[in-house]
């Protein structure tokens, strides 16, 4: 569901850990936070099993993103004072354009 956060593990053919990473599920898409240094293997094996008739394109956005978590009961009260969001779910996850004060 759109806001969901899923952790899992991408394996290769012979289940060997590519990586662990984060998925951001979106309305029309899945933003996935691979390991730092990591995004050009997972890049790679996640275009070697895309088929050419799948209605799936993969794009390292990485340049153009900065992550960073906030936890606790009170994270959402900081990020509204901050006038970054209005209301923030337990265990959900928001993408914002933030360009500072």
């Amino acid at each position: 569901a759109p806001g969901s956060v899923v952790d899992t593990t991408f394996v290769n053919a012979k289940a060997g850990v590519l990586d662990l990473a984060t998925l951001l599920v979106q309305e029309n898409s899945v933003l996935v936070l691979a390991s730092p240094g990591n995004a050009d293997v997972l890049l790679t094996h996640l275009e070697k099993h895309i088929f050419p008739r799948d209605d799936v394109k993969v794009t390292d956005i990485s340049q153009r993103l900065s992550v960073f978590s906030i936890f606790g009961k009170e994270s959402g009260e900081a990020l509204k004072q901050l006038g970054m969001i209005e209301d923030l779910e337990e265990n959900k996850q928001v993408l914002l354009n933030f360009e500072g004060y």
